[in-house]
């Protein structure tokens, strides 16, 4: 079996959004934070 896939409550995303907007966090730092692909929080 596979793994299950990981989600992300509108709440997470939104915080993701905002570090990378208001607190000029890159995407790339942002990306290693959460273990996911930085195309994923581009998307």
């Amino acid at each position: 079996m596979g793994q299950k896939r990981r989600s992300f409550a509108a709440e997470q995303k939104a915080s993701m959004v905002r570090r990378h907007l208001k607190d000029r966090v890159a995407v790339s730092d942002l990306a290693d934070e959460l273990n996911i692909q930085p195309s994923q929080i581009h998307q």
